[in-house]
């Protein structure tokens, strides 16, 4: 569903967008925002996505999230949930 929101350049040229907007967007401070201008003088504002960085956990390398939906936490939350019942349930010899 799009979304029009009128924002406001602040004496130092900057914008903000709301909480609720950043959070159903997913944005966290740091990542990089493109605007383009289309012939009509139009905006429009879209994510920069970048490649993943891969950081050092222990002996492994594991691609270190800019941005975590609340679907994908959930999915997250659950296979950890999974996998230390399958870990719990297993006798030691």
């Amino acid at each position: 569903m799009a979304e029009t929101l009128e924002l406001k350049v602040d004496e130092e040229g900057r914008i903000s967008l709301p909480k609720a907007s950043r959070e159903r967007l997913g944005l966290s401070p740091g990542m990089t925002l493109v605007v383009e201008q289309g012939d009509d003088d139009a905006l429009r504002l879209r994510v920069q996505r970048g490649r993943p960085r891969l950081v050092r956990k222990g002996t492994a390398l594991v691609v270190a999230a800019t941005r975590q939906s609340p679907e994908m936490a959930d999915v997250v939350q659950r296979h950890r949930e999974e996998r230390l019942g399958e870990l719990a349930g297993r006798t030691s010899p």
